[in-house]
């Protein structure tokens, strides 16, 4: 039995029928503000493409929590400090899906979290205080509703 198949395609054309899929993981693109190694100066924002990307991202969830019936968990991560592409984006996704969806405190002891209280469940990295490159990671569930 397969657990897991990969795909090398648009994930917003993706036209097979994916009624079984339970859980995503997204990484989409995003600005690379937390990889050190790279020429890029993490402190000049082009606020354009900020705005470019965040729209894609945001667009990238809300397909994955739509198009996906079954989906119990949708983990949306990108390699960015900053708070437009991470906790900006995860308030967007709860303002539209907060009564379906909540955010899951998937690695409770990580010291470093989410920059508002809504968004205190994802993680944060950095070079500064986890000795890392800079990333973020928010896990949606999908709340169950007893009857």
């Amino acid at each position: 039995m397969k657990c897991a198949q990969t795909f090398n395609d648009d994930f917003l054309q993706l036209s097979l029928p994916f009624d079984d899929i339970e859980y995503i993981l997204l990484d989409p693109s995003c600005s690379g503000s937390g990889i050190r190694n790279r020429n890029d100066d993490p402190t000049i924002i082009d606020e354009e493409r900020l705005e470019r990307l965040c729209a894609l991202q945001i667009r990238m969830i809300t397909h994955a929590l739509t198009n996906f019936p079954k989906v119990k968990r949708v983990t949306y991560s990108t390699c960015s400090i900053h708070r437009q592409e991470n906790e900006d984006v995860v308030e967007n996704i709860l303002e539209q899906f907060g009564d379906q969806y909540e955010l899951v405190d998937f690695l409770p002891t990580w010291p470093c979290r989410g920059l508002t209280e809504r968004t205190h469940a994802c993680l944060r990295a950095s070079p500064e205080q986890t000795l890392t490159n800079g990333f973020f990671v928010a896990c949606f569930q999908r709340i169950i509703k007893q009857i």
